[in-house]
């Protein structure tokens, strides 16, 4: 466990309304790129707010303020110990759902960093401070760690790093990864080729699924919300779904089932 000590809600309210911040912009950004591929956007704020944060702990000057820009984060007192009750909160054990997340700093054998920034990463973020040998050894220093990722992510992410990620005059790598596996509260049954209507007034069938169950479900003018429940009602799924000039079948009957 991180040391969680120091932290308090307003904190923590601190630390998550940074990493939500930071999700929006992020997502802005991929989302733009993504209309150029036509391709799907997935990332996870939390891993790179993480793992940057890891970072942010022995930054200065310009880089500390970049960095800050971008992420939003607290200051240092603020953000440490908020960061580690988060990080608690995830990988506490459940018997409804497995979460977990982990924290990594890969480094250069011969480098030696700061203790004191050494005991930050450990203590706040669980971080392991691991000595590779990426000059002489690039490719078992990449599958060493792509190892440890699969390993945690039960093999959901067998390879996170690419041959051209590391090269010879790698430094230091940081990492994080995340396993979530639940069902859901109420399970969805299999309804088969439907309709889907995209923002554009365009549709195309594909396999759908469907249960009869009330959800959490709120709109405005722009978008509509809909809260999906994980087994043990401990954590969701929040869907947003921007809102067409004219309602669909879809957005129909998610109202027919709201609360």
């Amino acid at each position: 466990t991180a040391e969680e000590s120091a932290s308090t809600p307003e904190g923590i309210n601190a630390v998550v309304n940074a990493n939500n911040q930071f999700a929006v912009s992020m997502y802005q950004q991929l989302n733009g790129q993504s209309k150029q591929v036509d391709s799907n956007v997935f990332f996870s704020p939390y891993s790179l707010t993480s793992a940057v944060a890891m970072l942010y702990a022995a930054s200065e000057g310009d880089t500390k303020a970049q960095i800050q820009r971008t992420f939003h984060y607290p200051s240092l007192p603020i953000l440490n110990p908020n960061s580690a009750a988060l990080y608690n909160q995830f990988n506490k054990p459940s018997s409804n759902y497995k979460l977990n997340t982990i924290n990594d700093l890969w480094l250069q054998q011969g480098r030696t960093p700061n203790q004191a920034y050494v005991d930050t990463v450990k203590r706040y973020y669980g971080g392991q401070i691991n000595m590779l040998d990426f000059k002489d050894n690039t490719a078992a220093a990449r599958q060493m760690i792509n190892d440890k990722i699969a390993k945690h992510t039960n093999q959901m992410i067998p390879e996170l790093l690419s041959k051209e990620s590391i090269q010879p005059n790698t430094s230091a790598i940081l990492t994080n990864a995340v396993y979530f596996k639940t069902d859901w509260f109420s399970r969805f049954t299999v309804s088969g080729d439907m309709p889907f209507h995209y923002f554009d007034g365009t549709t195309s069938d594909v396999d759908m699924m469907f249960q009869n169950t009330d959800f959490r479900y709120s709109e405005d003018e722009q978008v509509q919300v809909v809260e999906l429940p994980y087994k043990g009602n401990e954590l969701s799924m929040l869907v947003v779904l921007p809102k067409s000039k004219e309602p669909s079948r879809m957005q129909m009957l998610i109202k027919n089932l709201s609360t």
